[in-house]
C-alpha cells in the first residue's frame, strides 16, 4: 500500500500548542481498531479565566553542530459578559539535526565464502521547520446551550 493511501500522521508535524495523549493498550471507551493503543490529540478548551502562556525552549545537536529552538504563545479569555470564549496557541520549531551512518555491503566470492566489499561511513543532515496554530471558540447562549468551533493548521 503506498504512503498516499493510508490513513496516517506523522507525529513531529504536531505543534507544541496542542496536548497529546498516548494510551499504549486498549481502554474499554475506544472504539474496535485500536488494537495496540491510540494516540489522542487534544486541541485547548476556551478558558474560564484570561490566560496568556509564552514558552522558549533550546538545544543542541552535536552532529549538525547546530541550535533547536522552540517558541510557543497562547492565550485565551472570555468577551461580552463570558458569553464568547477564545483561545488562540501558536508554536514554531526549527530543529536541525543529524546522524552518523555506517553502511556495509557483503559479496559471495567463487568458493561461496562472504566477504565485506564495502564499507562507508556517512552523515546525514536534516532540518525540521515546523508551524502550528490552532483557534477554539466558544459561544455560551445560556447555561444549557453553546456553539463551539475548533480549528487547527500544521
Amino acid at each position: 500500500m503506498s504512503r498516499s493511501n493510508r490513513c496516517c500522521l506523522h507525529i513531529h508535524s504536531v505543534g507544541s500548542s496542542l496536548l497529546v495523549e498516548v494510551s499504549k493498550v486498549v481502554t474499554s471507551d475506544m472504539d474496535g481498531d485500536a488494537i495496540g493503543g491510540a494516540i489522542n490529540l487534544v486541541t485547548k478548551n476556551t478558558p474560564y479565566d484570561r490566560v496568556f502562556n509564552a514558552t522558549v525552549g533550546t538545544g543542541y545537536n552535536a552532529v549538525s553542530d547546530k541550535i533547536q529552538l522552540n517558541l510557543g504563545l497562547t492565550y485565551g479569555d472570555r468577551f461580552f459578559n463570558d458569553k464568547l470564549g477564545l483561545m488562540m496557541a501558536a508554536s514554531y520549531q526549527n530543529a536541525p539535526g543529524g546522524a552518523d551512518n555506517t553502511e556495509f555491503e557483503y559479496d559471495v566470492d567463487d568458493d561461496g565464502k562472504v566477504f565485506l566489499d564495502k564499507a562507508e561511513v556517512r552523515q546525514y543532515y536534516v532540518t525540521r521547520e515546523r508551524q502550528s496554530y490552532s483557534l477554539a471558540t466558544d459561544y455560551k447562549f445560556n447555561p444549557n446551550h453553546k456553539i463551539s468551533f475548533k480549528g487547527i493548521y500544521n
